[in-house]
């Protein structure tokens, strides 16, 4: 496809994302295959600076032409490759077009009536695909297209595609270019101000104390230019607060025109590798309205479009069918894993499992991470879903629109905080999360209060079966702690751990501070040995101490701090997305309830509203059915002409409809007029014209009016203290079945255990 193509250009395929070096140890650097393979392709030597054209000539090839899907995490792939050569060798960067890249369609539409596909509009970001869709759609055009095909990934493209971008290659390419401070003024648009404020600030010591060390310091000179501080703002450890500012300022319109040949370092990271950043925080950091990150919620409404309320399913299967039909685009390796500790239900992890595990789903031996297979384990939706996520919210939910599908909804509504229920953790760009979990029956408790115009309570974290204590440790922070008993002598018995301590990574700690060698001994061992009879449910370890180590840490009070029986619950970093949409930092769980009771308060508003239309709607297509099954059976002297149908062409008999005022309807009522018709009269079959039919119609009527009734009169609020009712008996007769079940299974490993004793014997 290009002449002399191999003899000029080689290939080296990435296997994922290259190591952001900028915060690796040397071990990690020295270790890295990537790195190593692309230094010696290159030919690039450690500390050598590349300042003249004459230094060029050691390297084997002239610059890196970059090819990566057009996605998002094309864009971050880009940029750690920047950061890479930026970090060792920042004067490449200086050289225009060391690095470039090849710019490839994300979304080509074709005419329907280009059968052949081969005059299609190419678009190269999904910004651009949606202004010109918004504007085909104003203007009528959008009818000669047919659906677009999106390029989720270089191998979409096919062979004659590939080679006609290859054939014009020179044209698809854009250069990186280092801007310098001279160029300062041009290169930023005035509403970038506040964003190079960030990103330029050297001067701050905080800021420079980390990168004095690093390489790039040592050799670049304009340490001042909008480039090195992008650059360090997007990968620096040390720019992790103003991070947080660069994403709050996030605007989605911003991008690199398509237009542009050359792109300076600066507008890479401020016009797309932040569109990476902003995304990394959308799927690591969950919604304060439902508690799903992105993943869990198509995992949901995946689930519930399968129908497996009472029918298993494989997990395997499970993220297949959700990877297809909500559009899942990050393999379903990872989407596995999401649906694994959504049915997790050990100490420690869900307190309101959305999915049941059947099978071995992972334990508190090990955090989970002793899941079985996906192809081995089966889930279905919890029996308390429905109650929680209720299906009378959906024409009221706002949908994602995923490549021209509607997928699941931008937000889920629960009844209930799940984000407390179940808590959180996860790391994105400049922002994590951690939020404790809580009690669902205080919660409910709780927002029963504020429907009666109390104020949200304060709630400690709690975990189901945990059997330690949680007690308030600071303002922002709860101690948990295990529970041991002494047995005399030098022996203790732990029954509990504390939360987030799982079985085996504390008997690894047991080992390290185990007494290797009587005769040699040391300090900071203390243990003579132990025993372990835990189970994946219940702890039993028994410790036997040094002789007289016991009694020291009993008497200098500070045997839970040496057998680590304590550990902190944190509620000073809960981010999460608010009910607007943006990340957002709560002080306590008071802030917490009150943001999520807005949002589901106005739920309740709209789905009231959108009811009471819906049921005028359906009063009304039931009122014209009986009035037009009376004109056919009655026939009326004075209504013999109307509505005739026998051997009648169908656009008479939508002028006798007309005519006799019959409403053109739709089961919508949110439906355009011009596709509104008489179909609800037409489609009645024959044998439903009786007087039976007017009778069962006129039922019908009138629950429904005693419905609207209802709905008119009861305040939203009440709808939502009925549901929260109904959630808390259900809740405690599952609670009573899983407790049933633990304590039968509880029995029968006792059994187990004594049978296997006296088999040893």
């Amino acid at each position: 496809m290009l002449e002399n193509g191999r003899d000029k250009y080689g290939v080296f395929p990435l296997r994922g994302k290259l190591l952001n070096v900028r915060e690796a140890n040397p071990k990690q650097l020295l270790n890295n295959e990537e790195i190593r393979n692309i230094k010696q392709i290159l030919g690039l030597k450690q500390d050598k600076k590349y300042e003249k054209k004459e230094d060029l000539k050691d390297l084997r090839y002239g610059g890196i032409i970059v090819l990566t899907d057009q996605d998002l995490d094309g864009f971050h792939i880009k940029g750690l490759i920047i950061n890479f050569i930026h970090f060792f060798w920042p004067s490449l960067l200086k050289i225009p077009g060391f690095i470039t890249t090849m710019k490839t369609p994300i979304v080509k539409v074709f005419k329907k009536s280009d059968d052949s596909m081969k005059k299609g509009i190419n678009f190269y970001t999904l910004t651009d695909y949606k202004k010109w869709e918004d504007e085909a759609n104003a203007n009528n055009t959008i009818k000669q297209y047919a659906k677009p095909k999106y390029y989720k990934g270089l191998g979409t493209s096919t062979p004659e595609e590939a080679e006609s971008i290859f054939n014009d290659f020179e044209k698809h390419i854009i250069e990186f270019i280092w801007s310098g401070t001279e160029k300062e003024k041009m290169l930023i648009e005035d509403n970038d101000s506040d964003l190079d404020d960030m990103s330029s600030d050297e001067e701050s010591e905080k800021d420079d104390s980390s990168d004095d060390k690093s390489s790039d310091s040592k050799y670049i000179s304009d340490k001042k230019s909008v480039d090195y501080g992008a650059i360090n703002l997007a990968f620096s450890k040390s720019f992790t607060g103003k991070r947080k500012e660069w994403l709050r300022l996030y605007d989605r319109n911003k991008i690199i025109e398509t237009k542009d040949t050359t792109v300076s370092y600066h507008d890479f990271v401020h016009k797309e590798l932040i569109h990476f950043s902003n995304y990394d925080n959308i799927r690591s950091i969950p919604s304060v309205c439902d508690g799903f990150k992105p993943s869990q919620r198509k995992i949901f409404y995946g689930s519930v479009l399968k129908n497996i309320l009472k029918n298993e399913v494989k997990v395997a299967q499970l993220s297949g069918f959700v990877s297809d039909k909500a559009k899942y685009h990050h393999g379903e390796v990872s989407l596995q894993g999401a649906i694994v500790k959504m049915a997790q239900n050990f100490i420690g992890s869900n307190n309101l499992n959305v999915l049941t595990p059947n099978g071995q789903f992972g334990s508190r031996i090990k955090g989970g991470d002793d899941a079985s297979a996906a192809r081995y384990i089966f889930t279905r939706l919890n029996e308390l879903s429905p109650l929680i996520f209720r299906k009378e919210d959906n024409p009221v939910l706002n949908y994602v629109n995923d490549e021209g599908d509607t997928v699941e909804p931008e937000t889920y509504a629960p009844i209930i905080p799940m984000i407390l229920v179940n808590g959180t953790q996860g790391i994105g760009t400049g922002f994590s999360t951690t939020v404790p979990c809580y009690n669902p029956k205080e919660i409910i408790k709780n927002i029963l209060g504020m429907i009666d115009g109390k104020e949200a309570k304060n709630m400690k974290p709690w975990y189901r079966w945990f059997k330690g204590t949680i007690t308030k440790s600071g303002d922002t922070t709860y101690e948990t702690k295990g529970i041991y008993q002494e047995l005399g002598g030098d022996v203790i018995r732990i029954t509990e751990l504390p939360i987030g301590v799982w079985t085996e990574q504390y008997k690894e700690f047991l080992k390290s501070v185990r007494i290797e060698d009587p005769k040699k001994p040391v300090k900071s061992k203390y243990i003579d040995d132990f025993v372990d009879n835990s189970n994946d449910n219940d702890i039993d370890i028994t410790i036997t101490f040094a002789q007289g180590r016991l009694r020291e840490f009993i008497k200098n009070n500070e045997l839970e701090k040496k057998l680590k029986l304590t550990k902190s619950v944190n509620i000073s970093n809960m981010h999460l997305y608010n009910k607007d949409g943006f990340i957002q930092k709560y002080q306590n769980i008071q802030e917490v309830m009150k943001e999520y009771y807005d949002f589901r308060m106005n739920i309740y508003d709209k789905r009231k509203a959108y009811r009471i239309k819906q049921l005028e709607n359906e009063l009304k297509i039931i009122s014209n059915k009986v009035r037009f099954i009376k004109i056919r059976i009655e026939k009326k002297p004075e209504e013999k002409k109307i509505v005739r149908m026998n051997n009648v062409a169908t656009e008479e008999v939508i002028t006798q409809l007309e005519t006799a005022k019959f409403d053109k309807m739709h089961s919508n009522f949110n439906a355009p007029l011009e596709d509104r018709t008489f179909e609800y009269l037409l489609s009645m079959q024959m044998r439903s014209l009786t007087k039976e039919k007017v009778k069962d119609l006129e039922n019908e009527k009138e629950k429904k009016t005693e419905e609207l009734n209802d709905y008119r009169k009861t305040p939203s609020n009440d709808f939502w203290r009925r549901e929260l009712n109904e959630l808390m008996e259900a809740y405690e007769s599952w609670i009573n079945k899983l407790e049933k079940s633990r304590t039968s299974n509880i029995k029968k490993k006792k059994i187990s255990k004594k049978g296997k004793k006296k088999i040893t014997k």
